[in-house]
């Protein structure tokens, strides 16, 4: 007979979203009992998050490196670099993200993250909700979950971000401006979607590297490593080592859950599966960061745990024509990427990235673009 334990909170998936609620819970005060259960057996370096804030600001504290100018290209050489007073561009990987909330999550008694932990079921006993693992039954007041969308949810999505990439290691002064991100440098489209270089240089011989795609169907891990290859070999990079490889499909325009495969009444939903990832850009950390503060200090004033809040109407306008113009114009993307760039404003396209934006932003970004496109798309709806 599997052995039951009752808790006050208890959190499905231990990725961003889970340990940055765990995280915020333990550095609150939260005084209840919480187990956070994770179905890896172990953590790896196997992401890394980037967003652009202060250096003041408690998101940047975890950041590996910083850059205050990012740059934008095209295949025809139409550049542009931005800087921001006061702002700059944080990189995060995941084991250091990882290594600092497992030491508060240790630290603190009530506070449990188990490893290598299958959910079978999930259902309302009573006043409380029950999961079901192999060895084990919990049974708490409220349930967080934060585990990502199913695959069949995620096949729904508008588009697909995939990248792959790698930190290389190369001799020293083969990156000429480490000060300077290449956020989406020699933009371009093919026969696959759209195609931009990521590279973020940790020094003048240690760099980050990565080929995205926006494409309409998910590309799996060898065709995205074929691009990444054609990139390192197009800069002339000769690595001395790999430290680090990655690759991911991010969901952009994730379509809601099904209600017929809704959790019973009370789970609350967070991270990727209840819209942390913005859908025309992929960004999450921080939207991550803004919920699991906000939702630890409801906990801790007695209420209940509160969902990842929706976007704005209009934002979520903004980004559906956006990606449904980009969905049908694969080939117009590079063009619509850098008209931001030139005309938005660097402040005001920060911003709007951040979710921070106000409507004169919003105007600047809308008056970059061009008309006709997304006046032909709204008259189709």
């Amino acid at each position: 007979m599997n052995a039951t334990t009752t808790l006050d909170i208890l959190i499905l998936g231990g990725g961003c979203a889970g340990l940055s609620l765990a995280r915020e819970l333990v550095e609150q005060g939260y005084l209840g009992r919480v187990v956070i259960l994770e179905q890896r057996t172990a953590y790896t370096n196997d992401r890394s998050w980037s967003f652009w804030s202060s250096n003041n600001e408690d998101d940047s504290a975890l950041a590996a490196a910083s850059w205050s100018r990012w740059r934008y290209s095209m295949a025809d050489g139409r550049s542009s670099v931005h800087s921001v007073e006061d702002i700059q561009y944080h990189y995060v990987p995941s084991d250091r993200f990882y290594r600092n909330a497992s030491a508060l999550i240790d630290r603190c008694p009530k506070v449990d993250l188990r490893l290598g932990t299958t959910i079978n079921s999930i259902e309302r006993s009573g006043q409380s909700l029950q999961v079901r693992c192999d060895d084990q039954v919990f049974n708490a007041d409220f349930v967080i979950d934060t585990r990502p969308p199913k695959r069949q949810r995620l096949g729904k999505s508008t588009l697909f971000q995939c990248f792959s990439g790698q930190i290389l290691r190369l001799a020293p002064g083969t990156i000429k401006d480490p000060a300077t991100v290449e956020l989406m440098t020699l933009m371009r489209s093919d026969d696959r979607g759209f195609i931009f270089d990521y590279l973020l240089p940790m020094s003048d011989q240690r760099v980050l590297v990565e080929a995205t795609r926006f494409s309409n169907r998910i590309q799996d891990h060898e065709a995205m490593k074929g691009d990444l290859q054609r990139l390192i070999q197009r800069r002339g990079f000769e690595a001395l080592a790999i430290e680090h490889s990655e690759y991911a499909v991010l969901p952009m325009g994730l379509p809601d859950p099904d209600p017929a495969s809704s959790q019973p009444d009370g789970v609350v939903l967070a991270g990727t599966a209840a819209g942390a990832l913005r859908p025309a850009t992929g960004y999450a950390y921080l939207r991550i960061q803004r919920w699991a503060r906000r939702c630890a200090a409801e906990m801790i004033r007695g209420n209940a745990p509160c969902p990842h809040p929706k976007d704005s109407r209009l934002q979520r306008w903004m980004d559906d024509l956006f990606l449904r113009v980009m969905r049908q114009n694969p080939d117009r993307i590079p063009d619509l990427f850098m008209r931001l760039a030139e005309q938005a404003g660097p402040a005001s396209l920060v911003r709007f990235l951040s979710d921070r934006a106000s409507l004169t932003d919003r105007i600047r970004v809308i008056k970059s673009l061009p008309v006709k496109l997304f006046l032909g798309h709204l008259l189709k709806t």
